[in-house]
């Protein structure tokens, strides 16, 4: 379940639910986002997760040799992620 602006763990008005498993979204807006398990007493328990999305950052005046991720990207898991990528949960 996904929700904007609150975490005390209130499932009863979810933005969004998913329930395949392998779900994913893109988060294109600035925000802070929590993402929480949906049965009772998870999320209590610290089944959740909350992202600040912010704004983009200036691209900067430096040139680079390519070893390094793009502006605005990043890693997770030993893979580049583009900017604007979805990120799955």
């Amino acid at each position: 379940m996904a929700s904007r602006g609150t975490k005390n763990c209130d499932a009863s008005k979810p933005t969004a639910t998913w329930s395949t498993g392998n779900n994913s979204m893109v988060l294109n807006t600035t925000g802070h986002y929590y993402f929480l398990y949906g049965v009772t007493g998870h999320c209590a328990t610290g089944q959740k997760v909350g992202i600040d999305i912010n704004g983009r950052p200036p691209t900067p005046n430096v040139t680079t040799d390519g070893d390094e991720p793009p502006v605005g990207g990043g890693v997770i898991e030993g893979k580049q992620v583009p900017d604007g990528a979805a990120l799955e949960l």
